[in-house]
């Protein structure tokens, strides 16, 4: 994976039905750095020095699974996401079950300077080539993105087709398109609202995610 520089998280279940029937990538969009403001950093350094920063993905999890005796706001992402793939509330140990049950990738190839930057359409290009080969290792059945923007800007000019879904008395219809995998396979492609979003509604979205297993 020659264009893949922040490399994926890939839990050791990965591809085994110990949480899910199916391959599952969770699918963000970019990873923020704080220190690129700082004078011993710059986007150029962290571009050269794959054993500090390639890990930076890997390392999120990482650091999400132990919390230890620090716990950081952005941990509330990844426990409402756990909790729309499980249905409810998981205890430590459950947890570690669906993390390393996931593929978890950020698609933008370059780190973002703070929160609110969003990836230019030439860093979106840019990280294609990565993402292509990401896909074509680890071959998920299912991408989750967490976002509209990063599900339109991978879908280029592939065919959406809108699924009808029934979720607690209300009909959604749902955009979704597919990538082909080899042996006529298929990998289905589907948004929900980023998981950081207050709109973010587990019970909402594990309805959603179920009915593509």
């Amino acid at each position: 994976m020659g264009n893949v520089f922040f490399k994926p998280w890939v839990g050791k279940e990965y591809g085994n039905p110990t949480a899910f029937p199916k391959k599952i990538m969770a699918l963000g969009e970019s990873h923020h750095c704080n220190d690129l403001d700082k004078k011993n950093c710059s986007l150029d350094k962290c571009l050269k020095q794959p054993i500090e920063c390639q890990s930076f993905t890997q390392n999120v999890v990482k650091s999400y699974l132990s919390e230890q005796d620090t716990y950081e706001r952005w941990y509330i992402t990844f426990r409402k996401f756990e909790q729309a793939l499980s249905g409810r509330k998981l205890k430590d140990e459950e947890r570690e079950k669906y993390w390393n049950s996931l593929l978890f990738y950020n698609y933008t190839q370059v780190p973002m300077e703070h929160p609110n930057q969003r990836p230019n359409n030439e860093q979106i290009k840019y990280s294609e080539r990565g993402f292509l080969e990401v896909l074509d290792q680890y071959k998920p059945e299912i991408i989750i993105t967490w976002g509209r923007n990063i599900f339109d800007a991978i879908s280029n000019s592939k065919k959406q087709i809108f699924v009808t879904i029934n979720i607690l008395d209300k009909v959604v219809k749902l955009p979704t398109f597919e990538f082909d995998l080899p042996g006529d396979k298929k990998c289905i492609v589907f948004p929900t609202y980023h998981p950081a979003s207050p709109r973010f509604s587990p019970i909402y979205w594990n309805k959603i995610i179920k009915s593509f297993m």
